[in-house]
């Protein structure tokens, strides 16, 4: 059975900065990484320059970044992004 987790950080920002409109998508989208990296191919995940083994998926405005290990996808943090350069992550 596939698995997923989410670091402390990652719940107390869900919840504290996260407005309920978007919690609800950003908690569905996420739960479909439970199968990474066998994931809808339309989900878009891409992995981060610069730091292996580190990937960001894109849900609006909100980015969600995690990491893999051994096959379970841990949920680091969620980030809100109005405006996207390259020093955005």
């Amino acid at each position: 059975m596939a698995t997923l987790n989410w670091s402390m950080r990652s719940i107390k920002e869900l919840k504290k900065d996260v407005p309920a409109s978007q919690r609800k998508k950003i908690v569905s989208m996420v739960a479909e990484l439970a199968d990474f990296p066998h994931v809808r191919p339309n989900l878009d995940i891409k992995p981060l320059s610069g730091a292996n083994g580190r990937y960001r998926m894109r849900v609006g405005e909100y980015r969600v970044l995690f990491i893999v290990v051994k096959g379970t996808p841990i949920i680091l943090t969620i980030e809100h992004v109005l405006r996207r350069t390259s020093k955005t992550y």
